[in-house]
């Protein structure tokens, strides 16, 4: 929904976001004509760029990317802060898992910072709000020229997710998503996956 109206907006269109108008419909999108900015341009190139990057990341991240990653988020109204490094690891070539507990924590030759997205709330409305602001991370990351990788299966396991609530945030706020963030290791871009259609997603309504 979020890549829908970055789109529209850079090729001339604002959109006003209905979120759960009725059963069974996740948001409607309302067009209106405008002029794009530059800024909405440059998140639209990073449409066709952005992939969900699982290697291992080189390097720190320029500075004043978390502070700009975060100002991003709080526009609808989600919080970021980043995941303790002990608290990661990696597990092979593509996966990833929180540690609480049990197992030590690792990920070396991964220079990759683990952010967490968090709302105030735990409906489905709060959950939307965050994938939003997970589309724009990810958008705004490949703008800057950074690899990011959402990741939401280490929050499968409850236990962890309330651990990582309470270290980070106080227990006043519910983690949603995690993203990886930082600078590729590699040369090679990864090619493009296969998603789905917009037929399969959308309905347009032209009255």
């Amino acid at each position: 929904m979020h890549h829908y109206a970055v789109a529209f907006f850079a090729a001339g269109w604002s959109s006003r976001i209905h979120r759960f108008p009725e059963d069974g419909l996740l948001a409607t999108l309302a067009l209106g004509q405008r002029t794009p900015g530059s800024g909405s341009l440059e998140l639209a190139e990073a449409i066709g760029r952005r992939r969900a990057d699982r290697r291992p990341y080189r390097g720190e991240l320029p500075a004043g990317t978390l502070e700009l990653l975060t100002l991003r988020a709080e526009r609808f109204a989600v919080r970021v802060a980043a995941v303790p490094g002990i608290r990661w690891a990696r597990l092979g070539e593509a996966e990833f898992a929180l540690r609480y507990g049990g197992d030590a924590a690792g990920h070396a030759g991964d220079d990759a910072v683990m952010l967490v997205l968090a709302t105030d709330s735990d409906g489905d409305a709060a959950r939307l709000r965050a994938g939003e602001a997970l589309s724009d991370l990810t958008l705004a990351a490949a703008a800057l020229g950074l690899a990011s990788c959402p990741l939401t299966e280490p929050l499968r396991d409850t236990r962890n997710r309330l651990a990582l609530a309470c270290e980070v945030f106080d227990a006043e706020a519910h983690p949603q998503a995690l993203i990886r963030v930082g600078m590729s290791a590699a040369d090679d871009p990864l090619p493009p996956v296969d998603r789905r259609s917009v037929a399969e997603t959308t309905t347009f309504d032209l009255n």
